[in-house]
């Protein structure tokens, strides 16, 4: 059985992470299976666990924006419209940094998925590892999402070094919706990759109305 987390446990739960294991966490969308970002042994792992396709490369979790400039390239603009939804459930794709300590197979064509949950541990944790972490739902590939404690328990036992507990009733109102995936084509293109929890309409609204306001400048 893995080892069962608090979320006060802050100090254990990095510790787990900076000795390459694999953990299942709440976020502020459904549970995720995750590791240290920058191990790629680890990374390997949970490609495995998921029986995922090594192509289809893994988000990451960050702490704040500064530690999104040391991952991916921003435009000033592209900033302004990440930090609108940040912290939250929003994806973005945006190219990689040259010479990031990130694991390789999370990339794709240089472009790397990155997102800041509104989830004070999640961010706690990348602050104290001073590292992003994976950030995939803790399911199998191409099955639905496991919205609970138990259920993770039951299907990930043998597969995972350890669980962080999280209120079933604080959890569940977060309505079990993925994030919303956008891919920044080029400073004044969006695309919507995956519809979640913020609603595609929104975010064209909001990348339209920065295209305006420069427009008018």
């Amino acid at each position: 059985m893995p080892i069962i987390f608090d979320k006060s446990d802050l100090e254990k739960i990095v510790d787990a992470f900076k000795a390459g294991q694999v953990l299942c966490l709440p976020t502020d969308t459904v549970y995720a299976i995750s590791c240290d970002a920058t191990n790629a042994q680890a990374v390997e792992r949970i490609y495995s666990i998921k029986k995922r396709d090594v192509n289809k490369p893994l988000p990451i979790f960050i702490s704040d924006m500064t530690m999104a400039m040391d991952y991916v390239q921003l435009s000033a603009k592209q900033s302004l419209f990440a930090a609108e939804f940040w912290p939250g459930p929003l994806t973005i794709i945006a190219t990689k940094i040259e010479n990031s300590d990130v694991s390789a197979n999370l990339t794709n064509n240089d472009k790397l998925a990155i997102r800041i949950p509104d989830n004070e541990l999640i961010q706690k944790i990348c602050t104290s590892l001073n590292k992003p972490i994976v950030a995939t739902s803790a399911n199998f590939s191409s099955k639905p999402n496991i919205i609970s404690a138990k259920g993770i328990l039951e299907e990930f036992a043998d597969k995972v070094y350890g669980v962080v507990k999280e209120d079933e009733i604080k959890h569940q109102s977060n309505n079990l919706i993925p994030s919303t995936i956008v891919e920044f084509i080029d400073d004044d293109a969006l695309k919507v990759v995956r519809e979640g929890k913020i609603a595609k309409h929104d975010l064209n609204a909001s990348f339209a109305e920065r295209n305006r306001m420069r427009g008018s400048r």
